[in-house]
């Protein structure tokens, strides 16, 4: 699994280190498991430290070079141990702000987003222009965004 998904990840990055201009690619996912505490902004549970990590090892040779994660313990400890890894500051982005999507697009940059079950689904729409995608409580979907100038979005979902 590990060597399938490093081999789709080269190939991707092969693919576009031949492009005429650069393409943005955004990495999309949602925080990992959060602990059962009785608050609004919880922490991860080990299970989610554990998956972070995973997180980081997988992204780690890809180029990222902007991390970004809502105002939430839980995502900002998901995109830690990946900006850590890469020396990156995480930027805080706010969900709601229509122009973050319109960025990511024109960026021409490989980023990580980190968001959360109803926000990952509003912004793969808005990057795809479309409506295909819907909330989920699942953990472990890496979504990979890749836009080129004039063309439609490509998407590649994967689980980590």
């Amino acid at each position: 699994m590990k060597a399938s998904f490093l081999s789709i990840l080269f190939f991707l990055a092969l693919s576009i280190g031949q492009a005429q201009t650069t393409p943005s690619v955004i990495f999309l996912v949602r925080h990992c498991e959060k602990a059962m505490e009785s608050t609004d902004n919880p922490n991860l549970a080990e299970e989610g430290k554990k998956r972070a990590a995973h997180l980081a090892e997988i992204l780690k040779n890809t180029g990222i070079e902007a991390v970004y994660s809502t105002n939430y313990k839980r995502t900002m400890q998901t995109a830690e141990p990946l900006a850590n890894a890469m020396k990156l500051s995480s930027t805080v982005y706010e969900p709601r702000d229509a122009n973050f999507a319109e960025q990511l697009r024109k960026s021409g940059k490989k980023v990580l987003v980190v968001g959360h079950s109803n926000t990952v689904p509003e912004l793969l729409n808005q990057l795809t222009g479309t409506k295909n995608y819907q909330p989920d409580d699942g953990y472990g979907d890496l979504w990979v965004v890749t836009i080129q100038a004039d063309q439609p979005a490509t998407v590649l979902k994967l689980s980590y």
